[in-house]
């Protein structure tokens, strides 16, 4: 039994290191991604978009583990709950990486176009969107339920930043009709961005479940507040 204990824990500490590894590959992805935006560089979005399919080596590879890991060590409990969780975040992990892939094309389309002033306000997005991928990480390696609660509570802040992106940009349609083309593609970048911000706050989520047990998607915002 001992034996088999020192497996299980040795398996999932293996898996929680691809899943940090990975996580800390889509934290350059989106900071290269939106690099890629801001200064105009096409071809730094193009090595980005190669980098993706690393990204998807990676989820093959924790997919493997995980289920290698479920076959040869049965895991009940809480243990059984970290591998869920690490299912679904490697899903999430994968998911950022795709958006972020897609950040990269939107911006080789704008960076055809001239410069446009609304691409300003997508650096405070990405500023903070990228500070709850890098959170969340933190909040997987090492069960910070605390930063989970606050990081949950970014989510909103994203969600405001993201419609005001769309209302401008939606104006800056209306009045010049020659920004339809760009502004389209700059509201896909917002939605990428706020889609990466979601799959952060997924990741909390899943990190609570797995340490109490708490399932609080589609209550995120009680549990956020509830004990402050």
């Amino acid at each position: 039994m001992a034996h088999q204990e020192r497996a299980l824990d040795h398996d999932l500490t293996n898996v929680q290191k691809l899943l940090t590894n990975m996580g800390q590959k889509v934290q350059y992805m989106l900071e290269h991604s939106m690099r890629s935006l801001l200064e105009r560089d096409s071809r730094l979005a193009e090595e980005i978009i190669q980098f993706d399919k690393e990204l998807d080596r990676l989820e093959i590879q924790i997919d493997q583990a995980i289920y290698e890991l479920i076959a040869l060590r049965q895991p009940t409990a809480r243990d059984l709950r970290t591998v869920l969780a690490a299912i679904k975040i490697n899903n999430d992990l994968e998911r950022m990486g795709d958006y972020c892939e897609s950040i990269c094309r939107q911006a080789i389309r704008l960076n055809k176009a001239g410069p446009i002033k609304e691409t300003e306000e997508f650096e405070e997005m990405a500023k903070m969107v990228g500070q709850m991928v890098a959170d969340c990480i933190t909040v997987f390696t090492t069960n910070d339920i605390s930063l989970a609660k606050k990081t949950i509570l970014a989510d909103d802040q994203v969600d405001e930043l993201a419609h005001k992106i769309f209302d401008d940009v939606q104006q800056a349609m209306k009045t010049n009709s020659a920004l339809v083309d760009p502004a389209s593609a700059l509201l896909i970048l917002a939605s990428k961005l706020e889609r990466i911000a979601d799959q952060a706050t997924n990741i909390c989520e899943e990190v609570v479940f797995c340490v109490t047990g708490d399932n609080i998607r589609h209550r995120s915002y009680v549990f956020a507040v509830s004990e402050d």
